[in-house]
Parts: C-alpha cells; sequence; structure tokens
C-alpha cells in the first residue's frame, strides 16, 4: 500500500517527501496537514494518494494558493527568520491554517480521475474509507520520476535490471521510459534501491521489486544539491521492467547499475573498440490509437517499411514494435534505440507522426494519443 511505502522507507533509511500515511479520519487529515504545510510552507502543492490505487486514478492535488492566510503564513515565516522553526515561532500560523483547511480542502482541492471521482467529497469518501497518503510535491519547476527495477532472489541475491526515466503525456500518467535514466547519478540510485531491497528481505519479500524515485533542483536554493525522494513501491512485474528487458534482448545489450550505462556485449570482447557501443531506448507499451483496428498489420508493417522505419539487427538501433492486443488491434508498443538519447526520442516522435498521418484519413481522426508531447521533467 502507499502507506506502506513510506513506512519501509524509513525503515530503509531512505528520504521520502515530508507527509503523513494511515489517514483514515478527517480529524486525522485536517491536523496532519495543517502541521505538514505550517513546517514545509514554502511547499506549494501537496499530494493525497489512496492506499490501494493504481497509478494516478487514486491522486488528488491541493496547492496552498487557495488558503487564504497563505500571504500572511510567508510574512511570518520571514519576519521569525531563523527562529521559524521553533514551535512557538509556528503556532499563530498553524492555528490559522488549522481553521482555513476543511473548507478550502472542500472547494478547490482536485482528484485526478475525475471519471472515478467527480468531487472532492466522493474522493474524500473512499480515501478514508480504504487510507492514505498525503505529501508534499517537491519545491521546484521541473521534477524528473526515475523507476528503478529489481528482482529479489530467494537466496537473497538483489540484481537491479534496470533504472528508466519516465516519459508524461499528462502530470501522474506514465506514457513511456528512457532506459537508462540520464537524470541522477546512477551510484546514488544503487544505494537507495539496495537499501530498500534489504528492508524488503527482512519482511521475506521474494520477486520483482519496482521503486519510484522523485529528483530535482529546489527552485528556492542556490547552488542546492541534487534532491532525491523515494516516491512509490511496488511488488509487481511492471512495464517498465519487461520493456528494459525487452529492449536489451533485442539490441544485444547489457545494463550495468554501477554506472548506470546500457553497453553492447562486445564492449566486453573489444575493450578497445573506437566504436560507440552505448545505446539509449525510448520505450512505450501505452501507445493507443482507434484507427490501428481498421489496418491488418501486413499492410502495417508495409507502411513502416516505405517510410524507413525498421531495425538494423547489427548496430542495434532502429525500430521494434510490440502487439500488444491482437484481438482489439488499437494499442502497439514502440521501442527506438540509438547511440544518443536525442535521436532515440526524435525518431520516437517521428514514428508516431508517420504512423498517425497514414492511419488518419482528414475525416477520421481517430481516438489517440500519439500526439502528446512527451516529456521526461514534469511540472508539479
Amino acid at each position: 500500500s502507499k502507506s506502506g511505502a513510506r513506512k519501509l522507507f524509513a525503515e530503509a533509511d531512505v528520504m521520502c517527501g515530508p507527509g503523513a500515511e494511515d489517514i483514515t479520519t478527517e480529524e486525522r487529515l485536517y491536523s496532519q496537514l495543517s502541521r505538514l504545510i505550517t513546517n514545509n510552507i514554502l511547499v506549494t502543492r501537496w499530494l493525497f494518494k489512496i492506499n490501494n490505487e493504481n497509478g494516478a486514478r487514486g491522486f488528488a492535488t491541493f496547492d496552498i494558493k487557495h488558503l487564504p492566510c497563505r500571504g500572511w503564513a510567508l510574512r511570518e515565516r520571514r519576519r521569525y527568520g531563523d527562529k521559524w522553526e521553533k514551535p512557538w515561532a509556528q503556532q499563530q500560523v498553524h492555528n490559522r491554517i488549522s481553521l482555513e483547511l476543511p473548507e478550502a480542502l472542500t472547494s478547490t482541492a482536485v482528484s485526478f480521475n475525475k471519471k472515478a471521482y467527480p468531487a472532492w467529497t466522493q474522493y474524500l469518501k473512499v480515501f478514508l474509507s480504504r487510507g492514505g497518503v498525503v505529501e508534499a510535491c517537491p519545491p521546484s519547476d521541473s521534477v524528473t520520476t526515475v523507476t528503478v527495477d529489481m528482482c529479489i532472489y530467494p537466496d537473497n541475491k538483489v540484481v537491479i535490471n534496470d533504472m528508466v526515466d519516465q516519459l508524461h503525456g499528462q502530470p501522474y500518467t506514465v506514457i513511456g521510459y528512457t532506459f537508462p535514466q540520464t537524470s541522477i547519478d546512477p551510484q546514488r540510485l544503487q544505494k537507495a534501491s539496495l537499501a530498500i531491497a534489504e528492508a524488503l528481505k527482512k519482511h521475506n519479500v521474494v520477486g520483482t521489486v519496482s521503486v519510484d524515485f522523485l529528483t530535482f533542483f529546489e527552485k528556492h536554493k542556490r547552488d542546492a544539491e541534487q534532491q532525491m525522494w523515494a516516491s512509490d513501491l511496488k511488488l509487481r512485474y511492471g512495464d517498465s521492467f519487461a520493456l528494459s528487458q525487452l529492449a536489451l534482448h533485442v539490441s544485444g545489450c547489457q545494463f550495468y547499475p554501477e554506472t548506470g550505462r546500457v553497453q553492447l556485449d562486445q564492449v566486453l570482447q573489444y575493450p578497445d573498440s573506437k566504436e560507440n557501443v552505448s545505446r539509449f531506448m525510448v520505450m512505450s507499451c501505452q501507445l493507443r490509437h482507434s484507427n490501428m483496428a481498421i489496418i491488418q498489420y501486413p499492410v502495417f508493417f508495409q507502411m513502416c517499411q516505405a517510410h524507413g522505419i525498421g531495425y538494423n539487427m547489427e548496430t542495434g538501433t532502429g525500430t521494434v514494435f510490440q502487439l500488444t492486443d491482437a484481438v482489439k488491434r488499437n494499442a502497439i508498443g514502440m521501442i527506438c534505440t540509438s547511440t544518443d538519447l536525442q535521436t532515440s526520442l526524435k525518431m520516437f516522435k517521428d514514428n508516431l507522426a508517420v504512423v498517425h498521418q497514414e492511419i488518419s484519413p482528414p475525416t477520421l481522426e481517430g481516438v489517440n494519443n500519439f500526439k502528446v508531447n512527451f516529456h521526461k521533467n514534469e511540472r508539479r
């Protein structure tokens, strides 16, 4: 659960964002959130997560700009300066926030999935009945989410299988990944991931584990060190793991967690080779287009061939498609591999544009996510 993940991160001594877990009553929600806002007054957005929901379906957000006392609270913080961390200095602000918070949440908090939870009251009812967490969104204009997939074997061996950057089409919605990640020092990721794995082993967890980290620089601090917060934990075989293993198999590459690089196997046989052996992949299994259903696969692949979309087995570069739904045929997966990340991203976007143009006559655009502007950095 989301609450269990935060407890495990604390047990592993891995930093996660300010927050509170195991919230099951309105009283605890208001008391915990008002204290969190007071202690972290520069955080502008707070995220709610229902314990047992998948992905962003169980998310809701609250921007503290909707608190009438926000401006006054910031002035109080400046007035107290270095003494602001003292409980007595924060008491008046905390009392004011506690009074304004219930009404502000009711009128301005937004659930991410409007179909499931059209109104805050409906979301809150489910949130409290199932339990959940509330945590700070990083105080930064640019946040990258990194996923680490690893496997804990019955003999207690831990293997890190990949480190990927998430691509978001819209906030909190993963549409794909870039592999390997390029957002943060891989050794920091490795150290934190292995600490989490050790904590999981104490709970007799065996199998595939996926951990999400948020990386960012605080916008209110100059020359600040890059921050990394653990944000989610999933005990299952996920899309990123499946895609990365397929990409490694097809390209003949290996992933090296110590360096965070993906390289051709030939680097082991020819260490002095001057050829660029590094590979970068852009991967997705969430590409949907309703018009795909009316195109037969042989026609689809002939179309790709005509536009030069293919894969070079000798160099381990190019495009590989996954036929993820052979019944409805309205979804595909795609992996684009090149010697640098920018080329792989361009190849990915260009391929989507070509496919969309070919299968979408002017009178039948179809329902699709092919025109999404993929980006690593998500504004939160």
